[in-house]
């Protein structure tokens, strides 16, 4: 749709528009359509292209309780969707007007169900309409008793953690105790390599600076099997185990690694983030480069290791040049961090992939000495802890973090000026809007506020405050910026996409107008990570990465002239402690940490990077939709977040540290930064207690009639299912889905298949066959091949074949 919007917008011109007399949610948005948004054709034109909003656009809906929702049209998509959303609340209706593709039942059965299901929520019915010119007589009928049984899942007792770690203590009483740093120090690895070693398969993408040409002829003289693979312009063969495939399409990694089916990899060294280039070039085409060559290159061959159903331990190797900044003199280029989301989330999606990444040093001409290549080679074929790993000059450094403790400033922070002009992108967000209060009261601050929703013109802003519910989303921002200039500041608000430098040098023009030259940045702006690895789609993880990644290289080429005081980023300790289901979110905060070492203290101007931890009030953690079966666990974690005046005064402390780089965390954190250890899949959610029997519900009512389990792997699928969603029965043609399960429910799902009968069951076969049956045969397939054990073999058959 790209090349055509500009004329599309055009063509809107020619139409006549007017302002909407019905409120109605837009999917550019997610919240209510404006009148201004309505009549604007740039506004229809970002709605051909721009991502469809549909979570936010339901969770505006659900603001409201005991609504009642209609699916109009084909299908059953969307109310599937909003159901994941919402969980198994009771007080929200979801109806389907036209039955599924594959349910038996006529269509006028199925709309005259779903009418009189909306008729019996309290839909007000247009009866007349309905009967038409037909005669109807009331009939008494006699009465009888509901029997007044619940169906859904209660939220259980939870153990919560924060996808890292154990929790030890609870919120931390010192702001003080909050801060913590990243700092290296020297190890070595755990094995050498004269001791015997396993022989494994290899697969190695190959760099140019002759790294992987002497790790390869070294693991060949070890009698290892080695495969390779270059860039190039599509999958092709070079020759015995030696192949290209374009970096940039993903069914050329499927092609590789079909290739490699009759001896799939056990180790993978990938080499293609380690260059020579170091700054060289344009920032934005070193950007694309590295994360062509990086991010989407691990994330491809995570989705290609899952639909190859490769489920033996394998370990990734990432080497990488000019990421960490160990020693003084290092180089950082800040494009090749985003390779770190897919390093640190792939062993959490995936349990039996592990991976670490390690940076090296590209030697002076002369080439890579042999000491040097057996030192990696040491390092990449030995088992190992560690995952975040750099070499120095042949010394061996892994990363921890050092709890460091700052006072509160007996003043305002000196970089800050009274009446200095700030920029804060994504200023009208929860943090963004609580750190523009605090400088618009603490230094009369000239605040520039960027958003990408457009507020109202200021001259209808008493008339929308009038017409519009006091917790309407755009209601609660005017209310806010009014605040701010009570407070003393002024302030100027403009809708831009902090990725589009267009737009941005706008918003920097009006700025320096109106007020004058920037005296500092707040680097706010950020889209919310979401989606299983198995699924994720280039799209949307160039989504999540542009606000982050491209709007941090946009608002520094626009500002840097000028040398702002300052430039804070607000990045997410889900870069120190990542999560399941945010690789790109990972990668887009890893790159800001990683932009502020690069650039800490450049012509004056102090950059600085501080991984947030949760925020109780405001911020993504709040506005995050949970499953109601854990929204119990989700208030308990914001009870324990940082509260907004916490917030601004850790802010205040971290800006006069002078650092580069703060973790900020109300809770105990631990020491190491990392492990490659597998982490159970659990930690995506709370730990589920196993119910008791009494605290079990009865099945709920469903379009298929409920089928006992019949082998010994459907009965241990089904106690799986019955633990996680607390249900009495579950048949094995239930939907799990149709149950209330979800992405991240699924690794639940697979982790205790995982446990409870040894198959490592790819996640996207819980999509394809989202049933106990289906499960049941893909499992007793796989370990038809793994094992040489026919489908349908019971257990004690089992042993005896083993034996």
């Amino acid at each position: 749709m790209e090349p055509i919007l500009e004329q599309f917008a055009e063509e809107v011109k020619k139409v006549k528009r007017a302002a909407p007399k019905i409120p109605y949610l837009s999917n550019v948005t997610g919240t209510w359509i404006t009148d201004a948004e309505a009549m604007d054709p740039n506004y229809w034109a970002r709605h051909l292209r721009q991502t469809v909003h549909f979570a936010e656009g339901i969770g505006e809906l659900l603001k409201e309780p005991a609504r009642v929702m209609l699916e109009i049209g084909s299908g059953q998509t969307l109310t599937s969707l909003a159901k994941q959303q919402v969980g198994k609340a009771a007080d929200y209706i979801m109806l389907s007007s036209m039955r599924h593709p594959r349910d038996a039942q006529s269509d006028d059965e199925f709309l005259l169900n779903t009418l009189g299901k909306l008729w019996l929520a309290g839909t007000k019915i247009d009866w007349r309409g309905f009967y038409g010119q037909e005669r109807r007589h009331r009939l008494p009928l006699p009465t009888y008793a509901f029997e007044r049984q619940r169906y859904w899942v209660e939220p259980q007792k939870t153990a919560a953690r924060n996808g890292y770690g154990p929790v030890r203590a609870g919120k931390k009483p010192d702001i003080a105790d909050w801060f913590y740093v990243p700092l290296w120090k020297q190890s070595v690895v755990a094995q050498t390599f004269d001791q015997p070693v396993e022989k494994f398969s290899w697969l190695v993408f190959v760099d140019d600076c002759g790294l992987g040409a002497g790790l390869i002829a070294r693991l060949r003289e070890q009698g290892h099997s080695v495969a390779t693979v270059r860039p190039g312009e599509k999958f092709k063969t070079l020759g015995p185990n030696e192949y290209a495939i374009n970096p940039q399409t993903r069914a050329d990694y499927d092609a590789l690694f079909q290739s490699l089916a009759g001896k799939p990899p056990q180790r993978i060294a990938h080499l293609w983030n380690v260059d020579r280039d170091g700054r060289a070039g344009l920032e934005l085409e070193r950007l694309e480069r590295s994360e062509r060559l990086g991010f989407y290159s691990l994330l491809f061959i995570a989705q290609a290791i899952g639909a190859q159903n490769i489920s033996d331990p394998l370990e990734i190797s990432v080497l990488t040049t000019n990421l960490q900044k160990v020693i003084e003199d290092d180089v950082v280029c800040p494009e090749k961090a985003t390779i770190t989301g897919p390093c640190k989330v792939i062993p959490l999606e995936y349990p039996h992939i592990a991976c670490r990444l390690i940076d090296v040093v590209v030697p002076e001409p002369g080439g890579w000495q042999p000491q040097q290549i057996e030192r990696l080679l040491q390092e990449i074929a030995s088992p190992s802890s560690d995952s975040v790993i750099a070499y120095r000059k042949n010394r061996r450094w892994v990363q921890i973090l050092d709890p460091v403790r700052l006072a509160k400033p007996g003043r305002t922070p000196s970089c800050l000026q009274d009446g200095g002009v700030y920029l804060i992108t994504g200023g009208l967000g929860g943090i963004g809007l609580v750190l523009a209060e605090f400088l618009a009261c603490a230094v009369k601050a000239k605040l520039v506020l960027t958003a990408r929703t457009a507020l109202p013109p200021r001259s209808k802003w008493e008339e929308w405050l009038g017409t519009h519910p006091a917790d309407n989303d755009l209601s609660r921002k005017i209310r806010r910026v009014k605040g701010l200039e009570k407070q003393g500041g002024e302030v100027l608000v403009v809708a831009a996409d902090v990725a589009d430098v267009a737009q941005m040098r706008a918003v920097i023009d009006q700025a320096n107008q109106r007020f004058g030259t920037i005296d500092g940045v707040i680097h706010a702006a950020g889209v919310a990570g979401g989606g299983i690895i198995a699924l994720k789609t280039p799209d949307a993880a160039a989504a999540v990465l542009a606000a982050k990644v491209r709007g941090t290289v946009v608002l520094h080429g626009l500002v840097k002239d000028s040398k702002p005081k300052f430039f804070v980023f607000c990045s997410s300790i889900n870069a120190v402690a990542p999560v399941p289901a945010q690789v790109d979110y990972c990668a887009a905060n890893a790159y800001q940490d990683a932009f502020a070492m690069r650039d800490h203290s450049e012509d004056g101007t102090l950059f600085l990077s501080i991984n947030w931890g949760v925020w109780g009030e405001v911020g993504m953690a709040v506005d995050a939709v949970v499953p109601r079966a854990f929204k119990k666990a989700q208030e308990e974690r914001l009870k324990k977040g940082i509260r907004s005046d916490e917030g601004v005064d850790a802010f205040c402390r971290a800006l006069s540290s002078g650092m580069a780089r703060l973790i900020v965390s109300s809770e105990d954190f631990p020491p190491r930064v990392e492990t490659s250890e597998p982490i159970d899949s659990n930690v995506a959610e709370p730990r589920q207690s196993v119910p008791t029997p009494a605290s079990l519900h009865s099945r709920p009512e469903l379009k298929n009639a409920f089928v006992a389990p019949g082998s010994e792997t459907e009965q241990a699928l089904v106690k799986i299912w019955q633990e996680l969603f607390g249900l009495e029965q579950v048949g094995v043609h239930d939907d799990f889905f149709e149950l209330g399960g979800h992405s991240l429910l699924a690794m639940q799902v697979v982790s205790r298949i995982r446990s409870a009968l040894e198959v490592n069951l790819p996640l996207n076969d819980l999509f394809e066959k989202p049933t106990v049956a289906g499960l049941a045969e893909r499992i007793e397939t796989i370990m038809w091949a793994n094992r040489g054990i026919a489908p349908g073999t019971t257990y004690g058959d089992r042993a005896e074949i083993e034996i």
